[in-house]
């Protein structure tokens, strides 16, 4: 019985190990990935491949996708990338409500999404949102360079004015 139960433990362990790392790589990525044509390449083979139920991985798939658009010279093509990857995000959002993550996640890719498009609806939502829920950052267990990359972000998107 022990072994049993000692087994259930390491591959519980294994698989929590597993997904921290896969999530930190792809939060590095990601932010690459906004000025690196390679990195995106790399993140989206990460996102394509991985078969993940956790819903910040899911947020992840949406915002590739949103970002494959940047890289596409087809107007068609960059259509549905950013279609398809809203409504990735707006799904994740909605399967987890509360998640300070999923909502920066959608937050900046909107923040990219010129609002002639009509796809950038979320964006005082999500601000309001991550304002009040600041507090909450230390629970995604993030590793500093993407707790940089996150900062930075919020500094120079000039979206967090006191307006």
């Amino acid at each position: 019985m022990k072994k049993v139960l000692f087994c259930v433990f390491v591959l519980f362990s294994i698989n929590v190990f597993s997904q921290n790392t896969v999530l930190n790589t792809l939060r590095i990525l990601y932010f690459e990935a906004s000025y690196n044509e390679q990195k995106m390449d790399s993140l989206s083979l990460i996102v394509g491949n991985e078969i993940n139920s956790n819903n910040v991985f899911f947020a992840y798939q949406g915002a590739t996708q949103v970002m494959k658009a940047k890289y596409t010279y087809n107007p068609i093509s960059q259509f549905s990338y950013l279609k398809k990857g809203v409504s990735i995000l707006n799904q994740a959002i909605f399967k987890d409500s509360t998640n300070f993550e999923i909502h920066f996640l959608r937050f900046a890719v909107e923040h990219h999404i010129p609002s002639f498009l009509g796809f950038s609806t979320h964006l005082q939502t999500d601000k309001k949102f991550l304002l009040n829920n600041l507090d909450k950052i230390e629970l995604m267990k993030i590793t500093t360079q993407f707790g940089n990359y996150l900062y930075d972000f919020l500094k120079i998107s000039n979206r967090f004015t006191i307006n």
